[in-house]
């Protein structure tokens, strides 16, 4: 992700995963987030912090479920 691990904000993670997958929503990763797939820390403000652990979360859920057609129940599952 990047070299010294320092969390992503949500537009940095967006910005990041679209290298791979050019029609992502930045809507789908809230909805990842709620669906419970990942969960970022938050800063004192409220910004979403995402670790390296959650954004290779965010990629292989998005793998699977646009390339394998997996449903997010689970996904959620093999996350875990």
């Amino acid at each position: 992700m990047n070299s010294t691990s320092i969390p992503l904000k949500i537009g940095q993670v967006h910005a990041l995963l679209r290298r791979d997958h050019p029609n992502l929503e930045l809507s789908k990763i809230r909805y990842y987030e709620e669906m419970g797939l990942v969960a970022p820390a938050r800063s004192r403000k409220g910004y979403r912090l995402y670790s390296e652990k959650d954004v290779e979360c965010l990629r292989e859920a998005i793998r699977l479920a646009d390339d394998d057609f997996v449903p997010l129940s689970v996904i959620r599952v093999r996350l875990i």
